[in-house]
């Protein structure tokens, strides 16, 4: 099966032929430094880049090994928002 079959007939309430596996969106992210590490042992040597709050943008090399079934698509925010992070980063 596919990825997208894959998630297709779970959100059909049909069994596939695994569990459909998600990683790197806003609530399924690893963190900076986590995933610094992670890549250091899979031998990735490309730089992270982060979104909010030090989450990772996960490379297409590590969701291929552990074969990732999500992507995560990022909108961008209106222009007239702005993020506010307090001292409790919040």
């Amino acid at each position: 099966m596919t990825s997208r079959q894959r998630l297709l007939t779970t959100l059909a309430h049909q069994e596939p032929d695994r569990v459909p596996l998600d990683l790197g969106g806003h609530v399924t992210t690893i963190q900076r430094l986590a995933y610094e590490g992670l890549k250091d042992y899979l031998g990735i040597k490309k730089a992270t880049k982060t979104f909010v709050r030090e989450h990772a943008d996960l490379d297409n090399e590590v969701l291929e090994e552990f074969a990732i079934d999500t992507r995560y698509v990022r909108l961008k925010p209106p222009k007239s928002w702005k993020l506010k992070l307090e001292p409790d980063n919040s």
